[in-house]
């Protein structure tokens, strides 16, 4: 059942996996927490992390959750969690 879950949130939301592997962020983990899509993963540039944020972003929407380590310009590693809904 929690892999059903997982393969239904990953249709879902596969333009924003497309965007991903699109902007070569790593993704390090992707699961099903809380009933909702966890993702975790390393972007180049705040600019990416932020191009992922807004296309899968819907205030209405309580599923998803992104969880990235950014890498700025200077090369400092800033967290960044973000949450749907």
């Amino acid at each position: 059942m929690p892999d059903q879950r997982l393969e239904q949130l990953k249709a879902k939301y596969q333009s924003v996996l497309n965007l991903i592997n699109q902007l070569g962020v790593q993704l390090q983990n992707l699961h099903v927490q809380d009933n909702k899509l966890f993702l975790k993963g390393q972007a180049k540039t705040k600019a990416d992390s932020n191009k992922v944020w807004d296309h899968g972003h819907n205030p209405t929407d309580q599923v998803l959750i992104f969880l990235f380590l950014i890498f700025d310009e200077e090369g400092i590693r800033c967290p960044c969690s973000v949450t749907c809904g």
